[in-house]
């Protein structure tokens, strides 16, 4: 086989493991942030929305898709996490909402400007505005593959 075509195929292999490793660290993520939805009035409801629902969601959401990071960011944010379907966490349900807003999408509009201003802007403290941003900068790095533009609180 000639040379050129060993490291075409190569590549194809290199690339194959950066995409599988991608995919096992979103699941690794995922896997910190679902809900074991103990506690919940209807635990069948949240595992059915949790397996159903959110993870494939999540794997939208890193892969650029604008309404299942909003899905996602409205779910971590919201106490209840979208039926107890996931994990609350507000700082990080406001770094995707940032995401959001600096993704470029067309589709960003008043709704996401509203709920950063009502759910992270007014809410959050120093210390966890300075979390969402940093989480806000690795996902924008992970998702984007570039570093997060300026952006303030």
């Amino acid at each position: 086989m000639p040379k050129l075509a060993w490291l075409g195929l190569a590549a194809v292999f290199l690339l194959a493991g950066a995409t599988q490793s991608r995919a096992d660290d979103i699941s690794d993520d995922w896997d910190q942030l679902a809900s074991a939805c103990i506690g919940v009035a209807n635990t069948a409801w949240c595992e059915t929305n949790r397996d159903k629902v959110m993870a494939p969601q999540f794997r939208k959401a890193f892969a650029g898709d604008y309404q299942s990071q909003r899905n996602v960011s409205y779910c971590l944010a919201e106490q209840f996490g979208c039926d107890g379907a996931m994990t609350y966490n507000r700082p990080l349900g406001c770094a995707w909402r940032i995401v959001i807003l600096l993704s470029g999408s067309a589709r960003v509009d008043a709704t996401d400007t509203g709920f950063f201003d009502a759910w992270c802007r007014r809410v959050l403290s120093a210390d966890e505005r300075a979390v969402s941003m940093a989480q806000a900068g690795a996902l924008y790095e992970r998702i984007y593959r570039k570093p997060l533009p300026t952006f303030s609180y």
